[in-house]
């Protein structure tokens, strides 16, 4: 591992203070540079928030009579995914610079990621509650507190800890397919297992895309495999962040499709009543 080719300027594994030594599978490129291993990383991210920037005109113009809250509720979902992705690139490109820069600035990052799960699942919700406001209040207001424990989290700086990597990404997966709750659900009350998968199909694809990636990102493949030969490309942390794009990309479609299907459904009398005594 010592004698790894290095290139001019940039660390070695060994030779960077514990804060910054994420991952022992990648030996070189560790160093603020114009060129270091995670160089890719910020790079996709501002790319991906450009992306989001340029979507949602076109994105609001293809949908069929938007009301005012159905361009609020995709508004809401854009600006979570580009707040996400700055936060991510800003925290990529200068985490190295100090301990506390480190601590600040994975605090912004983690804070991405739960603002990102809120902004996908809340227009979901609306839509496929529209029949039940009783029950959209009450799943809006329970994703929105699992956000707000996310935030919380992101604060402790335990949290933010390199060796903490399984912690984290054991609470973003158990945030994310909490959405199966009120998808089965919507099952129940219903009745139409086919309507519900019209929705709900996009809600398993996007959670299987964020299942692989934090597989991938947590077991560090394939760098794992063969230490060094993924320093600056193809590792799992630019993995996961290209996957979390796509499941991003995914979400538009899912948003896009179900503004058009959900109020065609119509409520019958009496659907999804409270009972009374």
């Amino acid at each position: 591992m010592d004698k790894k080719t290095n290139e001019p300027g940039l660390k070695c594994y060994h030779e960077v203070p514990a804060f910054l030594q994420y991952n022992r599978h990648v030996l070189t490129g560790y160093r603020v540079s114009y060129r270091h291993a995670n160089f890719p990383v910020p790079i996709d991210d501002l790319l991906g928030a450009l992306i989001f920037i340029a979507l949602f005109h076109p994105t609001i113009r293809y949908l069929h009579e938007p009301t005012a809250t159905d361009i609020v509720l995709f508004g809401i979902y854009f600006a979570c995914a580009v707040t996400t992705m700055i936060c991510s690139a800003v925290f990529h490109l200068f985490n190295c610079t100090s301990p506390g820069a480190y601590k600040r600035l994975a605090t912004l990052d983690y804070s991405g990621i739960s603002l990102l799960i809120v902004g996908s699942y809340l227009p979901l919700v609306y839509w496929g509650f529209h029949c039940v406001p009783w029950w959209r209040d009450v799943y809006m207001t329970t994703i929105s507190a699992f956000g707000v424990i996310g935030l919380a989290l992101s604060w402790i700086p335990y949290f933010s800890q390199p060796h903490t990597r399984f912690l984290r990404t054991s609470f973003y997966l158990f945030f994310g397919w909490f959405s199966l709750i009120p998808v089965g659900h919507l099952v129940y009350m219903d009745g139409s297992f086919w309507f519900v998968w019209r929705i709900g199909r996009f809600v398993l694809l996007m959670g299987v895309i964020y299942s692989v990636a934090a597989a991938i990102y947590v077991s560090q493949i394939p760098e794992r495999w063969a230490p060094g030969m993924f320093d600056y490309s193809c590792q799992s942390h630019v993995i996961w962040h290209v996957l979390v794009f796509l499941a991003a990309l995914v979400q538009v479609g899912a948003l896009m499709y179900c503004h058009g299907v959900i109020p065609e459904h119509s409520c019958p009398a009496g659907y999804g009543d409270l009972p009374t005594a």
